[in-house]
């Protein structure tokens, strides 16, 4: 997934991976995070973060590890 500067300006530094259930740092240049193997992924606010979060997603352990629950 391209990485959007402007976007991430406006609010949407955030990336579900709705097929893992899982959040990623929009900014994030970890090798781990896989953002090139993502086929469901979508740019997602803060205020979104947290209804996905309340709906058992999971922070990523390497980019968003505040959020990381396993």
């Amino acid at each position: 997934m391209k990485r959007n500067r402007f976007l991430e300006s406006l609010g949407w530094r955030y990336i579900a991976n709705h097929w893992t259930k899982e959040i990623h740092r929009a900014n994030s240049t970890d090798s781990r995070c896989h953002f090139d193997l993502m086929k469901q992924a979508q740019r997602i606010t803060k205020r979104k973060l947290k209804k996905l979060l309340n709906r058992g997603y999971n922070g990523c352990r390497w980019c968003l590890r505040e959020y990381d629950i396993e």
